[in-house]
């Protein structure tokens, strides 16, 4: 943008086309989170802002270390900041996410709770149609891809607790299991559940995030549903 000062008698104007951070870090305390504040930061920050002009859409990139001390996030997209006469909006985002542990995005679980474990990876592409705070959030449009390696639900044996829900019967349970091998008996005392790697499609309307084609597998079982 252009500021005329003066410098003595001589008027002068400065201009700045673009503007870069290079190997920065951001942090921030979420005090939203149910248990004490989680404190979050985004190391080896570098970020570029190019075609700097006031009302009229700049470009940004984006890329830093989330939860870790390796580069794994990336962001690209066209912002046009709010101002007098509009409402600002973001196009052409693209974000991705990739290999960030479950354990560091997700809120500190006591040992002894249920808990999801595994490695997280995302890629979107969307838009935000409007930066207006109260609407911001139903503004998000998009799609993409998740993907969840190792998962494991910890201290939660799903088998044996779909199993309990359907033994109606006093002793069901206990007679169904006495007829089990050996092999698949000992998969009812485990103490985590082990999935196979997750891979959807989702979408982003309306500032809701849809699934497709959800697909949770273990050796043992199979759950799919949309919504």
């Amino acid at each position: 943008s252009v500021k005329p000062a003066a410098v003595g008698r001589t008027a002068v104007s400065l201009q700045i086309g673009s503007l870069r951070i290079e190997d920065g870090a951001l942090h921030w305390t979420d005090l939203a989170s149910p248990r004490p504040p989680a404190e979050w930061w985004l190391k080896r920050l570098d970020a570029t802002v190019s075609h700097i002009a006031l009302g009229r859409p700049m470009d940004l990139e984006m890329s830093g270390a989330i939860a870790g001390e390796a580069p794994n996030v990336r962001l690209r997209g066209r912002v046009t900041p709010p101002g007098p006469s509009q409402a600002g909006s973001v196009e052409n985002v693209t974000f991705a996410l990739e290999r960030v542990p479950l354990e560091q995005l997700l809120p500190a679980a006591r040992p002894d709770e249920p808990h999801l474990r595994g490695t997280l990876t995302v890629a979107l592409e969307g838009r935000v149609e409007t930066l207006e705070p109260s609407q911001a959030a139903r503004a998000i449009t998009g799609s993409g891809n998740l993907k969840l390696d190792e998962p494991v639900v910890a201290n939660v044996n799903l088998l044996r607790a779909v199993f309990d829900r359907i033994s109606i019967l006093p002793g069901l349970m206990d007679a169904f299991q006495a007829r089990l091998p050996e092999g698949f008996r000992a998969k009812f005392e485990a103490r985590d559940t082990v999935l196979s790697p997750v891979d959807v499609t989702m979408r982003v309307d309306d500032g809701t995030l849809q699934f497709d084609d959800l697909r949770l597998r273990s050796d043992t079982f199979e759950i799919e549903g949309e919504g």
